[in-house]
Parts: C-alpha cells; structure tokens; sequence
C-alpha cells in the first residue's frame, strides 16, 4: 500500500511540473494550443499545409500518388502530434517585455507602470500558413489584468537601484522588466483566449539579476473566468463599423477594456450563444448612454433622458449630436427624424429638449429575461443599431 501510495505521488509531481512548465506566449505556440483545442479534420488539414510548405518538393512529387501522399501527411502528423503532446490548456505561458514605470511612491512602496496591454484584451498575430483554416490572429481576454496595478516593490531594493542609477547619471532611465506568467484555460470560437495571469515578476533589467517585485494571483481561475462579462469569448463575427462615434462607442467594436465596464454593465439574456450585456453609463446629471453587447460587440446606442434635461445639457448634447452625427439644427424641428448612414439605422426624438413626454419617445428596455419591452420612464432622444446587428438579431430569434 505504501508503494502504491509513492507511485501515486509521483505521478501527481510529475503532472504538476506538466502543468508548471513554462512555455513562451507565441504565435507559433498558440497556433499548437489551437490546434489542441481542434477536431481531427482540422489538425489533418494542417498537417497537410506542412508537407507542401515544409516538404514542397517531395510533396509535389508524390501529390498524385495518394498512397504516398497519405504516408507524407501522416509522417507530418505524428511530428505535429509530438508538438501537441508538449502543450495543453493547463501549461502556464510567459510574456516578457521591457517597461516603464510612471511613478513610484516612497512612503508605501506602489509603483505604477505603464500600461503594457490596451484594454483587457490583445491580439496575437500569426504570419505563417495564413490558409491553414485558423484566424489570421488570436485574442487573449484577460479575465484579471487589474493584477497589474497597486504593485508593490521592495523598497530598499528600489531604493538602492535608484541610487546606483543616479550615480551612474542614469536618472532619466525608468525601464524596467517584466514577466508574466498565464494560463490559457479556454479556446472559444476560434479566435479567442480566456487569458488569466497567474503571476507577476518585474526585474531590474533584462538580465533578471534583481527581482524588485512579485505579485501572484490568489483566485481560482475558474472563478475569475466565470466573472468576467466576457467569458464565453468574442462570438459576435460584425466588424466594428469606424466612419463616425458616439460618446467614445463605435458600433459593432468589441468590448476592449471588461474591466473599465464592469462597474456599470451587467449580463442579461442569451440570443442563442451570444450573451448580451447592457450597460448605463451616466452622461450627464439627466442622460445615460446606454450601450448594449450582443456576442461581446457593440449592437446598439441609445441616448436617453433620465430626468428632465437642464439649459446646459441641452445645449452641449445638441451639439455633440450635430458634430458627431452629422446633423444640422433642423434635426430639432421635428419630433422625431429617421434616417440611415454607414449602414445604420438613426431614430431621433426632440420631445427631452423641450420638456415633453410623449408615447412615442418613450424608451422601452427590450433586453429582459421575459423578453418583452418593459416602460421605463425615460425618453429617448437618439437610439442607432447597424443593419447587420438588426439581421444577426432576426436570424437568431
């Protein structure tokens, strides 16, 4: 029994180190965890994209002989099987890089860096085999990138490394290093990452003599995926449609940054595998902007009254819809103008810049687990929504 006891343990070390051992965050490397992540055909496929890109000459001589040609793609198979073998959605990824640091707090020891991913999210983009059926670039979704503030160095070593840069008339220089490590738990919808960083190690320099910091992750990962406003991934195909904004929002622009909207946005319904979130953002003292997700991407932009608009909230959203929009004052001379552009659909109320309330202008919540409009006792003034969000929405109700 104690033999047995040992052997057990042992193999559990030994699936621990699997899990622990790290491997560098790649394209090339996450193309291997995709393709782990992938049906039969698909890896067949690829296999088969390497012996005419790896072995073009031997491939196009027997690309007639279907017996060789099937020997060819299996030998590339089980070298692409042993790549495989090596990764998994439970190895831990590094991303190294250098950084700058903004400012340092003497007294608590807080360094603030700069921001080394945009939003919560980053594209990984592949060069090679563009036609090998995977997506020309990854999205990693970092489910817990708020790891990378309030971080707190050692101080005495800072202090020191200061020191050493001044008397080396290296005052100037904020660079420092970083790494961090992930895990890449979920691939989901052919594209995405579920991204969860696991620790945080920053170092003096590239040489990784001095480490000044460390910072780990102390959640589940399940947990913090489960969280996040996008944890079924990005599955919302629509392109973000560029040629104009609207208080900073682009339709059909995926959700960049979760954790800037997580504050003010919540989960709803599902629309068969997309999930949709509704946010209200507070505009003004008596106007939201309410921005709604379908699939991760924006699907529609609605500006609303909340109470009854004052002399300076008129004036400043009446120009800003003008500017942004396009628009002239004639917009206001009528209760409520439909047009289209960029192809999306405008509808425009007045009654909120002249104290009215009326029917029509109400502003209706459709996104509700009953699936019905629910009054809300707001009005609306503007609500835009693309052509292509309205078909996505009919052929999946």
């Amino acid at each position: 029994m104690k033999i047995v006891s040992m052997i057990c343990l042992l193999l559990i070390t030994v699936v621990v180190i699997s899990a622990e051992e790290k491997i560098e965050l790649t394209a090339d490397n996450l193309t291997l965890l995709a393709l782990k992540n992938s049906p039969a055909k698909k890896i067949n496929n690829y296999a088969l994209l390497l012996a005419k890109t790896e072995n073009s000459t031997e491939y196009y001589s027997v690309r007639k002989d279907s017996e060789k040609l099937a020997a060819l793609v299996e030998r590339k198979n089980k070298k692409l099987a042993t790549s495989l073998a090596q990764i998994s959605n439970k190895s831990h990824f590094t991303l190294s890089q250098k950084i700058r640091y903004k400012s340092y707090d003497e007294k608590t020891g807080q360094l603030i860096i700069q921001k080394i991913i945009q939003g919560s999210t980053k594209a990984i983009l592949r060069n090679k085999h563009k036609d090998d059926g995977l997506p020309d670039h990854f999205f990693l979704l970092f489910a817990n990138i708020e790891l990378l503030s309030d971080i707190e160095v050692d101080k005495n070593k800072f202090t020191k490394l200061l020191e050493k840069r001044n008397n080396e008339n290296a005052q100037t220089s904020k660079s420092l290093y970083i790494e961090m490590t992930m895990v890449l738990p979920k691939y989901q919808n052919q594209k995405n990452f579920q991204t969860v960083i696991k620790n945080i190690n920053i170092y003096a320099s590239k040489a990784k003599k001095l480490l000044l910091a460390s910072k780990q992750e102390t959640q589940k990962t399940t947990d913090i995926i489960t969280r996040s406003l996008v944890a079924e991934g990005i599955t919302n195909k629509l392109i973000g449609i560029h040629a104009f904004s609207f208080f900073g929002y682009r339709l059909q622009d995926r959700m960049a940054d979760v954790i800037k909207h997580q504050s003010f946005c919540k989960k709803t319904i599902k629309m068969d595998k997309h999930q949709i979130i509704v946010c209200k953002k507070p505009h003004s003292e008596n106007s939201s902007l309410i921005i709604t997700y379908i699939g991760g991407v924006i699907a529609q932009l609605d500006l609303i009254a909340t109470g009854e608009l004052n002399f300076e909230e008129k004036k400043r959203t009446s120009k800003y819809i003008m500017r942004q929009l396009n628009r002239t004052k004639s917009l206001f001379q009528s209760p409520n103008e439909k047009w289209s552009k960029y192809g999306v659909d405008f509808d425009f109320y007045s009654d909120a810049f002249f104290g009215k309330t009326s029917t029509e202008s109400q502003y209706h919540f459709s996104y509700n687990k009953s699936n019905d409009p629910v009054e809300t006792g707001n009005t609306l003034i503007i609500s835009m929504i693309s052509q292509a969000t309205k078909k996505l929405i009919e052929e999946n109700t």
